[in-house]
């Protein structure tokens, strides 16, 4: 079964190309511009998503606001932030949203790929050994 992606990226160039790359890799994306419309989206159904990816800078609610809400729904939820600009504010709320993985845009395609599978890797494993125990 294809992984299934919440991606919220605010720059319509980015979000052609991130959702692009992720669909060449097998992966399912669904996207969004607005993070308010991807929160009521993720509301409705909020198991139906294998990993958020979400720009930390955009209109309306940042990106750590927007993870808070949406592990307020479902804690188990795996999240990967972006972001072209320092994000050294929010250090101490990404520790306190366990965010594991963090990637500084401009990146190679490549990168974000990497990373993506690598945290779903990371989840399918934690949920193997905890089904196991």
């Amino acid at each position: 079964m294809k992984a299934r992606i919440l991606l919220i990226e605010d720059d319509a160039d980015l979000i052609e190309l991130f959702t692009d790359a992720l669909n060449a890799s097998g992966y399912n994306v669904d996207k969004f511009t607005n993070p308010l419309e991807a929160l009521s989206v993720f509301e409705h159904n909020p198991n139906k998503y294998d990993l958020i990816l979400s720009d930390v800078r955009m209109p309306e609610i940042n990106g750590i606001e927007l993870i808070k809400k949406m592990k307020d729904i479902n804690e188990s939820i795996n999240c990967v932030l972006m972001s072209a600009f320092d994000v050294g504010g929010y250090q101490e709320e990404m520790k306190e949203l366990e965010l594991k993985t963090f990637m500084r845009k401009p990146m190679h395609i490549e990168q974000l790929i990497n990373a993506v599978g690598e945290c779903l890797n990371r989840s399918n494993k934690t949920n193997r050994t905890e089904k196991i125990h």
